[in-house]
């Protein structure tokens, strides 16, 4: 159909532009036709009327051949407003994500100032402003200390004084995202496991999240370790997450391999 509509049209169109032009050479080679316009002007407006008709068809093909070039997609108001959907979702999580990397960048500057560039400042500080942002009651950095894991940063973590917490790669919750690089999230914390403890009382975390620190081989690095009593969302991961990705580097002076 497509080919038809390419040849008709185009000879179509031939037909009238030499129609056109042949009837102003035979109106105009010889002055003496010119004399017998007024004898023929009848047969001059059906053959104007026939040219016409024959470039209106012409150029009406010219357009059905553009048509049959064109993709016509239909959809139903159910699928229009699914497309919607997905799209201000998009634009939704895309602006959350921004959001938490400015947040996490301005929170890491601000620490690294206060810090005075000591990296074991910077890590108590960077660990209290997370804890602070995201509403945790307890939280702890555990740094790669040769084949272990040993803290090196806590926030409102009791601890007996000089005691050395450490952990091997693959031992318990700390080591076991040392060893796979994976966060690991619980929702039913055993009871023991971790206490919050403040001047009105005490108890026990219902979340615990655990996010591994890579350095840019991939290698796990640290480890940050958050207890609390809500549950950490998608934008709070997102801003972990950025803080992860800037505290890798300054880490970097706490490893000992």
């Amino acid at each position: 159909m497509k080919t038809f509509y390419n040849v008709f049209s185009i000879v179509l169109v031939l037909l009238y532009i030499a129609g056109v032009l042949f009837g102003v050479y035979y109106l105009t080679y010889d002055a003496a036709k010119i004399q017998k316009v007024a004898s023929i002007f009848p047969e001059l407006v059906y053959l104007v009327i026939a040219l016409s008709v024959v470039g209106l068809l012409g150029f009406m093909f010219l357009f059905l051949r553009r048509e049959t070039d064109m993709e016509i997609v239909y959809t139903t108001s159910q699928g229009i407003n699914q497309v919607e959907n997905i799209l201000q979702n998009t634009t939704s999580q895309d602006t959350d994500s921004n959001e938490q990397t400015v947040i996490a960048k301005n929170l890491f500057f601000k620490a690294k100032q206060e810090s005075n560039n000591n990296p074991k400042v910077l890590l108590e500080v960077a660990l209290r402003n997370i804890c602070q942002y995201i509403e945790v009651g307890i939280g702890a950095v555990y740094v790669k200390q040769e084949n272990g894991m040993e803290l090196q940063a806590a926030y409102a973590l009791y601890r007996a004084e000089g005691e050395v917490i450490r952990y091997q790669v693959g031992e318990g919750l700390v080591g076991q995202v040392a060893k796979d690089g994976k966060p690991i999230k619980l929702s039913q914390v055993p009871e023991g496991y971790m206490e919050v403890v403040s001047g009105l009382g005490s108890a026990y975390p219902h979340y615990l999240l655990l996010f591994p620190v890579k350095n840019i081989r991939q290698e796990v690095n640290a480890v940050i370790e958050l207890a609390t009593f809500k549950n950490i969302g998608a934008q709070e991961l997102a801003f972990l997450e950025e803080m992860a990705l800037l505290l890798a580097k300054e880490i970097e002076g706490l490893v000992v391999r």
